[in-house]
């Protein structure tokens, strides 16, 4: 089984924590593994005042952690997103995302009658509409308020559905994507599948590509939506990628081969002095080594090539 991400969303008090808190013991009856990641649109309090990591946060401490022997709590004043924190949690079938309700995530619209007339998200993303109303959305299971057995079997159902992609539900949108190095990206992408990467690439993976960056599923780490475009940037600096053959992938990470040869191909005329390349060697993709472009030197052919540069 597969960990899925649901959005279980609504306006405010519409009952999101009290059905979630119902949805989790029908889940673990039916053997699913739930962990919640809650969206609050205000400053929350972290702890409560007379324990000793209130104290410790009171004082000016920049985080604390407190753990035993079975559970940790830790509180860190840092911008974080939804995506970094699902990590905390790879055990876990299913991940409730509390809130969330403009994401593009598949989603639970908790809706009762007393606080709001109407569903308020994407119709395209609700995978089930609870609520007390009589409300019967087009092609949307409905569920009342107080049935979390039957939104349980639901999403039992859901997560042992294997998705013939895992990628395509990101396609056309605006992404923050985390690759297996650790790299992060953002833009819009679109969705390459397994076939079509084999016949441009040489490689039957499914894939995303932004521009000119091509993030096969097998090393994606982690894809979130995002609300605004950037460009790629790894710790400040502007990033490419390339791929390198193992012995210069070695010389180069030796210190003994500091010029690279490439064709000015479009992709290539957007480097810069001082930009970073990512070469990621052709015999092992865990192979990734960073370099500075110290300078860039272009010739009109070959010919002038060697008559400026001792290859030799």
């Amino acid at each position: 089984m597969r960990q899925k991400l649901l959005a279980v969303s609504g306006v405010k008090n519409s009952g999101k924590t009290a059905f979630i808190a119902k949805l989790i013991p029908a889940l673990a009856a039916l053997g699913v593994r739930t962990a919640v990641i809650k969206h609050d649109g205000h400053r929350f309090a972290p702890d409560r005042e007379g324990t000793d990591t209130f104290r410790m946060l009171e004082a000016g401490a920049l985080g604390a952690a407190v753990f035993d022997g079975e559970k940790f709590q830790a509180v860190k004043y840092a911008s974080v997103t939804e995506g970094e924190l699902v990590s905390l949690f790879p055990e876990a079938d299913l991940i409730l995302l509390e809130g969330f309700k403009a994401s593009p995530y598949p989603k639970l619209e908790i809706l009762r009658g007393a606080v709001s007339s109407a569903p308020v998200c994407d119709p395209a993303t609700l995978l089930a509409l609870v609520t007390d109303t009589c409300l019967r959305p087009a092609g949307v299971p409905v569920f009342g308020l107080e049935d979390a057995p039957g939104v349980a079997r639901l999403l039992r159902d859901w997560l042992a559905e294997e998705s013939e992609s895992l990628l395509s539900q990101w396609d056309g949108k605006l992404v923050r994507i985390t690759d297996k190095w650790g790299d992060v990206f953002e833009g819009e992408c679109s969705w390459c599948p397994a076939d079509y990467c084999e016949h441009e690439f040489g490689r039957a993976e499914e894939a995303l590509q932004i521009d000119d960056w091509l993030f096969y599923a097998g090393t994606t780490r982690r894809v979130e939506p995002i609300h605004e475009k950037a460009v790629y940037i790894w710790k400040g600096l502007r990033m490419h990628s390339m791929s390198l053959r193992p012995e210069p992938f070695r010389r180069m990470e030796a210190g003994e081969k500091t010029l690279e040869l490439r064709l000015n191909d479009p992709k290539r005329q957007r480097l810069r002095a001082g930009d970073l390349i990512r070469f990621v060697s052709t015999a092992e993709e865990t192979d990734v080594l960073r370099v500075r472009v110290k300078e860039l030197l272009p010739f009109p052919d070959f010919a002038a090539l060697y008559r400026s540069v001792d290859l030799l």
